[in-house]
């Protein structure tokens, strides 16, 4: 009876931690799908890529910048504290910003449509093609490297194996002479997929796109995945 029971709790727990990845992810949108429909988004975590102005009484991210020139109203509001506003925020113009969205807040004298809460990025967006993320860890170091570089990929739901010419599999952590190869696509959108290599000689790690297309989707899911591999190996432990 308690081996069912200890079974049954180790079920809930599996269950429960499901749920919360789910209601953390946090699927890149556009900003006309938050204007269109706010009450999908409502409530929820969002990835938006847009024109940002952070002005007195201002602070917006917006379609592009025609729309931000010519007051045309497709904006939503950054609810922004102003001590966090820096010069260097300032100056971004095209952003990427991460927050929780909320239809009923609709920012200075209700002019906006809707706002972005709770905002925990507001960086620069990424460029059509970002150079590939490099770490360099050490002859000794290689293997670990990889393994650490594979999980963070994998969280971030590429799992199917890359495909070569001949339309074969490519393993995950495939080992040749002088390096290891890793190559994963998104289950979902086979178009997407990441590479990983790692030199043995000198244990040098690279990460970068395959194949990925260039659309505003291609854009955010590219920075996402540079800024989570980024924080993992932003103190390499050797």
């Amino acid at each position: 009876m308690p081996t069912r029971r200890f079974l049954f709790s180790m079920i809930l727990a599996f269950i429960s931690t499901l749920c919360v990845a789910a209601q953390e992810f946090k699927p890149p949108v556009t900003l006309l799908q938050l204007i269109a429909s706010p009450q999908s988004f409502d409530g929820k975590r969002v990835l938006v890529f847009g024109y940002c102005r952070l002005e007195f009484e201002a602070l917006a991210i917006y379609l592009n910048k025609e729309d931000y020139d010519y007051d045309l109203g497709n904006s939503v509001w950054l609810d922004m504290p102003m001590d966090e506003i820096t010069p260097e925020k300032q100056a971004i113009e095209y952003c990427l910003v991460d927050g929780t969205f909320n239809r009923a807040n609709r920012g200075h004298f209700g002019m906006f449509q809707g706002a972005i809460e709770g905002i925990t990025r507001y960086e620069s967006s990424p460029i059509w093609r970002q150079p590939p993320v490099r770490v360099d860890l050490g002859a000794g170091h290689a293997l670990s490297g990889m393994k650490k570089a594979e999980a963070v990929v994998k969280q971030l739901g590429y799992k199917n194996p890359c495909t070569d010419r001949a339309g074969k599999p490519s393993k995950a952590g495939k080992e040749f002479k002088d390096h290891f190869y890793s190559c994963l696509l998104d289950a979902h959108s086979p178009a997407f997929g990441v590479v990983v290599l790692l030199h043995k000689k000198d244990g040098r790690l690279t990460v970068e796109p395959r194949n990925w297309k260039l659309s505003r989707e291609t854009m955010l899911r590219q920075a996402e995945l540079h800024h989570e591999l980024k924080e993992a190996f932003a103190a390499p432990s050797h």
